[in-house]
């Protein structure tokens, strides 16, 4: 499988040209996949040890090399500063009750909705009683937003915004091209969720006072610990749903 590239040049979509070298490496991931669960074991009494006496236990999923002061995260593909190496689709490597708050940011949509409600019910494990989490994800009443304008979404923003960071032609189709990068990412994303699927998702896996609100709003956190927002400006804020909930 081709992996995407955010700016390449105008001869495709994105994706990187698939060779021999692209073909091994995905064989690798995924033959190396089969001691993810090992790897979480191994990996508990570290990070057992490393939130001993810590005044901040807070957790970042799919968190990529930057995470807020104080956290955690786990990101099975980048390396980072008290990042580790989890495949969140495994047991967590986390006492129960041990984690005051989790953000899932961009990540959920790349499992498939089974797999998202088993992810919740580890984080509602870990969570302490009092603890919260905070999921933000692509909102797909804005893809519905895009197929309902078909070619007239032509001269939408998100269009225009896709078609300058990935170097599309002007060729009249960047609306189909964008509103098929937002609904699988070029085969990253596998589910599509909208804030009522995610507040039933999380009320599934044992959470209460369930909120939806806009990226810029938190009911839980003092201070909104966003990564994605502050990487990606230019991106329409409503593009995106937020939904926090509580574990009592």
């Amino acid at each position: 499988m081709r992996k995407p590239n955010w700016k390449e040049n105008n001869s495709n979509w994105g994706l990187s040209k698939l060779g021999n070298m692209e073909i091994i490496k995905n064989v690798l991931s995924d033959t190396l996949q089969i001691a993810d669960p090992l790897i979480n074991i191994f990996l508990k009494q570290k990070i057992k040890k490393m939130l001993h006496n810590r005044s901040s236990r807070c957790l970042s999923l799919g968190s990529g090399k930057d995470i807020p002061d104080g956290w955690i995260g786990f990101d099975r593909y980048r390396k980072g500063k008290n990042v580790f190496p989890v495949n969140i689709q495994f047991k967590f490597p986390l006492e129960e009750e041990s984690i005051q708050a989790v953000l899932a940011e961009h990540i959920l949509e790349h499992f498939y909705l089974d797999d998202i409600v088993i992810i919740l019910q580890e984080c509602f494990r870990v969570l302490e009683k009092g603890g919260y989490i905070r999921i933000i994800c692509p909102d797909a009443k804005n893809l519905a937003r895009l197929l309902m304008l078909e070619s007239e979404a032509e001269k939408d923003y998100d269009v225009m915004l896709d078609r300058r960071i990935h170097r599309w032609p002007q060729d009249e189709l960047n609306w189909a091209r964008t509103i098929n990068r937002l609904s699988h990412q070029w085969g990253q994303h596998k589910s599509l969720l909208t804030s009522k699927m995610v507040e039933d998702l999380l009320l599934k896996s044992g959470f209460t006072n369930v909120k939806i609100m806009t990226v810029e709003e938190s009911h839980y956190f003092s201070r909104i610990p966003d990564i994605h927002t502050k990487k990606f400006e230019e991106e329409r804020k409503d593009s995106n749903l937020v939904v926090e909930g509580m574990k009592k």
